[in-house]
């Protein structure tokens, strides 16, 4: 009589790892998280534009504060407003 060979099991050591599973589908994983960063990006832009935040600091050191009153004085009649404070600083300097 031919004689059965037995089944070679492979022997489990510890209990069976249950499979995890994503929670995020990995085909739109990657398009998920460009949508979140620029969504957050946007968000940070618009916050940062719509502050009214007076502009301070100090101004440079060659910097004429009269072409300052020079050019209020003016008001926006004046066109050539830019011409005058590039060449008036280029006089002075």
């Amino acid at each position: 009589m031919a004689q059965k060979k037995p089944k070679i099991r492979e022997r489990q050591i510890g209990k069976p790892k249950p499979e995890k599973k994503p929670l995020i589908n990995p085909r739109y994983k990657s398009t998920f998280w460009t949508v979140v960063v620029i969504s957050i990006l946007t968000v940070f832009f618009i916050v940062n534009n719509t502050r009214k935040e007076p502009e301070s600091g100090p101004y440079p050191p060659y910097f004429d504060t009269s072409i300052i009153s020079k050019v209020e004085a003016s008001g926006s009649q004046n066109s050539n407003t830019v011409e005058t404070i590039d060449s008036s600083i280029i006089q002075n300097h």
